[in-house]
């Protein structure tokens, strides 16, 4: 239907996963030849050799969102259905409390946890 048409084009991801997150760090310094972030824009996310459009989140139990996106890479495309959820990794370090969000990120039973980096990123033209 055209109603569910222009709910499909007006979903956004929602803000608090907005950034970079880095399955292996954030050092951009030491790069080796593969681009290891996932980069998830209002829109959608980029990766290693694929990109998705956003097309729905459902909000699960305990925090956790079910997201569908539409992706595509090396030539085929497919619908990806994850759980996301931000969880809070705190430290004790000389005295000082550290809290740094990580995007918990299952698919198909498989977690993988990314950090978030304090650096933005965007396409070269």
């Amino acid at each position: 239907s055209f109603a569910a048409l222009a709910s499909a084009y007006a979903a956004e991801t929602p803000r608090k996963y907005v950034g970079v997150w880095g399955a292996f760090g954030c050092a951009i310094d030491k790069l080796d030849g593969e681009f290891p972030f996932l980069v998830v824009s209002s829109k959608g996310t980029a990766g290693h050799e694929s990109a998705c459009d956003f097309k729905s989140a459902t909000a699960g139990s305990g925090g956790a969102d079910e997201i569908v996106l539409g992706c595509a890479g090396e030539g085929e495309t497919w619908e990806a259905r994850q759980t996301w959820k931000i969880v809070q990794k705190k430290t004790s370090v000389m005295g000082w409390n550290i809290v740094e969000s990580q995007l918990k990120v299952t698919r198909d039973g498989e977690a993988t946890i990314y950090r978030k980096c304090a650096f933005e990123a965007g396409r070269a033209r």
